[in-house]
């Protein structure tokens, strides 16, 4: 070969390296390219069990469930102690109002309680004024036969004294009489006189929210829990208050 084509080709051999240096170096770089692909796919993989899913259990989905009675005592529990939820007090139970009357007094003071003994009274004054009368009668016929007996015969004695015993029999027959018609009043006026009181009773009662209404001599306990009140002075007035209507 000749020097001149020598020299042609080893132009032509530089004029080639640029291009194979260039392509030398990009081949690494497509090489790396293709070789790190992988990596960027297959990264995500191993790190799928850290991911933010894993601290779900930090949500305390609990925490919507617990009722306001459980949650307000936390505000002011005590280190180391259980609350338990807090109930409501049982409201008290109201006191028993409980009224008594002394039926004496009442009797004594109230406007029918006079009356009624006024009249009671009266009829029995009455039956012993009769009945006071009638024994000094039989009283002074009595000594008139015991001074005529010594003058009359036995048939005569007899006689008189038959006569003065039908007197005596017929004295206590009004005596009897007496007392029983007395006792029927007397009761007939107890009766409009516990009536009365009952009435009046069962009104105050109402009126003044009283549970029931006794008579005090029939009352050997009291209770703490129970207000008894004497209401003597009120049902004498409102007794009087129906008396004067009458």
């Amino acid at each position: 070969m000749s020097r001149t084509s020598t020299k042609i080709l080893l132009a032509l051999l530089i004029c080639t390296l640029p291009s194979l240096g260039v392509a030398a170096e990009s081949a690494p770089a497509a090489a790396e390219t293709k070789t790190t692909a992988p990596v960027q796919v297959t990264a995500p993989a191993p790190t799928t069990p850290v991911v933010p899913p894993a601290t779900s259990p930090v949500t305390l989905p609990a925490v919507p469930s617990l009722t306001p009675a459980a949650v307000k005592p936390a505000a002011t529990s005590v280190p180391g102690l259980t609350l338990l939820p807090k109930t409501a007090e049982a409201p008290k139970p109201q006191q028993l109002k409980l009224g008594y009357v002394d039926i004496a007094r009442v009797s004594a003071e109230s406007s029918l309680g006079k009356a009624s003994a006024a009249q009671a009274k009266q009829k029995q004054e009455k039956f012993q004024t009769q009945i006071q009368a009638k024994r000094k009668q039989l009283d002074k016929q009595k000594a008139a036969l015991e001074a005529q007996f010594p003058t009359l015969n036995p048939t005569q004695r007899d006689a008189k004294a038959k006569e003065f015993q039908k007197k005596v029999e017929s004295f206590q027959k009004f005596g009897m009489g007496a007392e029983k018609e007395l006792q029927t009043l007397q009761e007939g006026l107890g009766k409009s006189f516990s009536e009365a009181i009952e009435q009046a009773a069962m009104e105050y009662g109402k009126a003044n929210g009283l549970a029931l209404v006794v008579v005090k001599r029939e009352m050997l306990y009291v209770s703490s829990e129970v207000d008894a009140q004497d209401v003597s002075e009120g049902i004498i007035k409102l007794m009087n208050e129906k008396w004067k209507k009458k």
